[in-house]
């Protein structure tokens, strides 16, 4: 084994502590030993000197030399490892993105992922093409030049190494037609009973649950190939607090590996870091709270004085984007965060302002301008710990755990994963994990401001209304808190009465309405706070305002009435009495219908194996 290369573990060993240049590191490999053998003792030095290397990246602010040599050591890695004469048993991936209508985010999905693929040659490579990666893009698109494009980047990514499969409506179609019509119809609530001629915009669980059908049929599914479902407007890579740009700082596959090696574990899922994963309908207030904080600061200044925010921003910052996040047991800010100016070189507060206006009318796509969400190192293993709720855009699952369908697809209601989770903590125990593997989450395009394609977001001209959104993100919050409690009664494993799940559903729906109402109130004492600031003659910044300036913050003004003032649609929608009625009848009907598709998905999963 004279041939394997070690430069980069050597040029690691010149910047660790002492105690690992003094260590089993150095006595690189023995000469005597089988291959299987060889192959774990590379895996393991390199694992060793990796997970070493991520804690001093974090230290040092993830300088670009440091990222490199972190880079080259996997890939010397996986070099020797090729030159083993053994059989690679490492896990292969299935990557698979549902998209609907985003083709940007899609291209810089995969062209992210295939970076990754470059810098870390997880699984070496054969005649050009990655061995242990593929990919199957499912396609819920309805426009025909997306859906054009998408087909596109299939056969781009296919040509660039990167096996890559096209799982459109027709292909869709297929699975489903080719299941016996009694069958077919037990599935309905599990994957929709679409016409062919509007077999788009079906929802992502829905896309999700026929795409299982997929997978469970795949020749390639034995016990060492792992699917991980993500969202199109990810990237494989994390922002941090110290590096301008993001950057590839984590070798998923690698750790993805480490952990499914432990057999009982069936259902990781990860969270993400940028913008936050959850509706604009529940983060009005800790927006609003930010940014009176800024403008009361700013009026304390003269719009020429030099930009003072420019402070670093908090480490600790929890999941306090979430206007309830109390609710799910996160941490909550207890003060409002500062905005951290972007703006480089000499530049005054009115210049800060200018951007920070700019930005604002991003968050109705998702954005959120003073609370996103960083990378933060921590030794991985210590961040494995049992899980409560699916990340659905970051979720990696065994062939086994296909069984476990996502629940209430046709309602296409919002919080299906944290839904989907309590179900699977209740049944996995265990075997459900979360850790420390962020994926970056942009929810919007550059040039535009605005996600492509939002379900129950509509822009009409300036106004971005939320009225669907908040609709199914009010009902979604009905769902998933009725099924803690559920879960808590033994569901879906003990039979409930049907007067039982009717009483913790309408108790549910008082109990967040309260709370929904309380938020409410709170937004629209802010938003009187900033009518004054843009209304009161007397404040001298409001002369001192460009014009663009002034027209952005009027229009975010504009677009907070219009979702969360006195006549706002969305809470007119969820207090009407007749639709309140049916959608609680709805979910009522799918908690109880539960227990029966459970066997129904069963017997699909044998027929498509």
């Amino acid at each position: 084994m004279t041939d394997l290369s070690h430069k980069a573990l050597d040029r690691f060993l010149e910047i660790s502590p002492k105690r690992e240049k003094d260590g089993v590191l150095r006595e690189f490999m023995d000469a005597d030993l089988g291959p299987a053998e060889i192959f774990r003792k590379i895996l393991d030095r390199y694992h060793f000197a990796t997970s070493s290397l991520e804690k001093i990246l974090s230290e040092a602010g993830y300088p670009a030399p440091l990222l490199t040599l972190y880079h080259d050591l996997f890939r010397e890695m996986e070099r020797n490892l090729s030159m083993v004469d053994t059989d690679d048993t490492r896990f292969d991936f299935v990557i698979v993105t549902p998209v609907a209508d985003r083709p940007r985010h899609l291209e810089s999905c995969l062209d992210s992922l295939l970076q990754l693929c470059r810098l870390f040659q997880y699984g070496g490579m054969q005649n050009g093409r990655f061995k242990k990666i593929s990919v199957v893009i499912a396609d819920d698109s309805m426009q025909t030049e997306n859906i054009r494009h998408n087909r596109e980047l299939v056969e781009r990514y296919q040509g660039k190494g990167l096996d890559t499969e096209y799982f459109g409506q027709r292909e869709q179609r297929e699975i489903l037609d080719a299941l016996p019509k009694p069958l077919r119809s037990r599935l309905n609530t599990i994957v929709g009973n679409h016409p062919p001629h509007r077999f788009h915009h079906k929802g992502a669980s829905i896309t999700r649950n026929i795409t299982y059908l997929k997978l469970n049929g795949m020749r390639r599914v034995h016990d060492r190939t792992l699917f991980w479902f993500l969202d199109s407007d990810q990237e494989f890579r994390v922002s941090t607090l110290d590096s301008k740009t993001p950057v590839y700082a984590i070798n998923y596959f690698h750790r993805l590996n480490q952990t499914f090696s432990n057999p009982a574990i069936q259902v990781l899922t990860g969270k993400v870091v940028g913008d936050p994963p959850v509706s604009p309908s529940v983060m009005a207030n800790t927006l609003l709270e930010d940014v009176l904080a800024l403008l009361s600061h700013l009026e304390k200044l003269e719009p020429q004085q030099p930009c003072p925010f420019h402070q670093s921003a908090p480490k600790e910052r929890g999941e306090s984007y979430h206007d309830m996040a109390e609710l799910f047991g996160l941490n909550t800010a207890n003060a409002p965060f500062e905005y951290p100016c972007p703006v480089e070189g000499r530049h005054s507060a009115l210049d800060c302002l200018d951007d920070f206006a700019s930005r604002l009318n991003a968050f109705f796509d998702g954005q959120h301008p003073t609370r996103q969400t960083y990378y933060e190192y921590r030794d991985f293993t210590e961040t494995l710990t049992p899980a409560r709720t699916v990340y659905t855009g970051n979720y990696v699952l065994t062939p086994g755990a296909l069984q476990h369908f996502v629940p209430f697809a046709t309602l296409k209601l919002r919080m299906a994963g944290p839904t989907l989770g309590r179900l699977l903590q209740s049944q996995l125990r265990s075997g459900f994990v979360s850790a420390n593997l962020p994926m970056l989450h942009r929810r919007t395009v550059d040039d535009t401001g605005r996600s492509e394609f939002r379900p129950g977001v509509e822009h009409q001209g300036a106004i971005a209304d939320l009225a669907g959104e908040f609709e199914r993100q009010f009902f979604g919050d009905v769902m998933l808190f009725s099924m803690e409690r559920l879960v808590g009664n033994g569901y879906p494993q003990t039979a409930l009465a049907d007067a039982a799940v009717r009483a913790i559903v309408a108790q549910t729906e008082q109990d967040l309405s309260a709370t929904y109402r309380q938020k409410r109130t709170q937004i629209q004492h802010k938003l009187k706070r900033l009518h004054l600031f843009l209304s009161d003659a007397t404040n001298g910044w409001r002369d001192a305002l460009p014009g663009t300036t002034a027209a952005n913050l009027n229009g975010f003004m504009q677009n907070m009435e219009f979702n969360f003032g006195q006549n706002a649609k969305g809470y007119r929608l969820i207090r009407e009495d007749a639709h309140r009625r049916q959608r609680l009848e709805q979910i009522v009907a799918a908690i109880r219908q539960l227990p029966d598709e459970i066997p129904a998905w069963q017997d699909a999963l044998s027929r498509c194996g």
